[in-house]
């Protein structure tokens, strides 16, 4: 995802680009959703854009969002989810290390 993008230290272009392509700013409503849904949908987008923006300029929040807020803002199961996913990660990592 673009975070992990950031985090690896790719390019500004780079993480510019994948949030257009995934985020773009601007977009054709789709006209089958209701006006509301439309207007939440373009909010949500548009928040994240300027989060991950702020995540690019700002290494101090950036740093204090991943240890701090990541939680906070995706709940206990989700860093639950990630933490499993991080030890099975490490785990199948350590049995292709030679011994």
């Amino acid at each position: 995802g673009i975070v992990a993008l950031s985090v690896k230290r790719q390019s500004l272009l780079d993480i510019l680009q994948t949030l257009e392509q995934y985020f773009p700013k601007v977009v054709v409503n789709d006209p089958k959703a209701s006006r509301r849904d439309s207007q939440k949908e373009r909010q949500c987008r548009l928040q994240f854009r300027k989060l991950v923006l702020l995540l690019i300029r700002d290494e101090e929040y950036r740093e204090e969002f991943l240890q701090d807020k990541l939680e906070e803002e995706y709940g206990s199961r989700f860093m639950a989810s990630t933490q499993k996913h991080l030890w099975e990660f490490l785990e199948r990592l350590e049995s292709l290390l030679p011994r």
